[in-house]
């Protein structure tokens, strides 16, 4: 029996000339891709369901991707791209380190909204991702991290914010980032937004907090 990359091999090979991988086929396809496994997950999900979506044979889908599985790792790096551009776009246009917060959290919010069917299907069919994928993961991930920690400096040398670890403090807003959903399993409003980035900012008690009470704190036992 062929494998999945043999028939793509083959597809590739028989139509290379004949002008059917033609521009935004490709996108198309991803779209529809998009559409799909966020409806019915990886597993559930035939090429064939993916290349009626986008409008083309699935003699096509395998012009661009070998399988199944390299057609869902192509789906999420544009996804994850498209993700860093839009918070950069966003970042590049806030005035001061506060408003980069805010624009962070509500373009953040924003997204997961619209890729919530894609985020709720990783519990599921994100076990076959492999090493590789995993470390271009990560390196999105901590390119994303060093922007909060880039934010986090601007504002301290601006007097905006106090001095901090900023490591650690980066640390807390990025997981922040990924405690989107409340107790009962649905995602914040994306109007909270700016009330996540004011309750980081602003800490729980009434009144400013001083280094000098953390530490009194810390040392008191509970």
């Amino acid at each position: 029996m062929k494998t999945m990359t043999v028939a793509g091999d083959e597809v590739r090979r028989m139509t290379e000339f004949s002008g059917e991988q033609l521009p935004g086929k490709r996108e198309a396809i991803l779209e529809s891709a998009f559409e799909i496994f966020g409806r019915k997950g990886y597993h559930n999900t035939k090429i064939e369901e993916i290349a009626q979506h986008a409008g083309v044979g699935k003699g096509t889908i395998y012009l661009y991707f070998d399988s199944k599985e390299a057609l869902l790792r192509d789906m999420l790096k544009e996804r994850v791209r498209a993700y860093l551009a839009a918070v950069n776009r966003e970042l590049d246009a806030a005035a001061s380190p506060l408003d980069k917060l805010y624009a962070l959290f509500e373009t953040h919010l924003s997204l997961v909204h619209q890729n919530r069917h894609l985020i709720q299907m990783g519990g599921r069919d994100f076990g076959f991702v492999d090493e590789q994928m995993h470390k271009w993961f990560l390196q999105q991930k901590q390119a994303l991290f060093a922007k909060i920690r880039d934010i986090l400096e601007e504002g301290m040398r601006q007097g905006a914010f106090r001095n901090m670890d900023v490591q650690l403090a980066a640390g807390v807003l990025f997981s922040a980032m990924g405690a989107v959903y409340q107790a009962d399993g649905q995602l914040l409003p994306q109007e909270r937004a700016r009330d996540v980035v004011s309750l980081l900012l602003s800490g729980l008690r009434a009144k400013p907090v001083s280094d000098t009470d953390v530490s009194q704190c810390a040392c008191q036992p509970i």
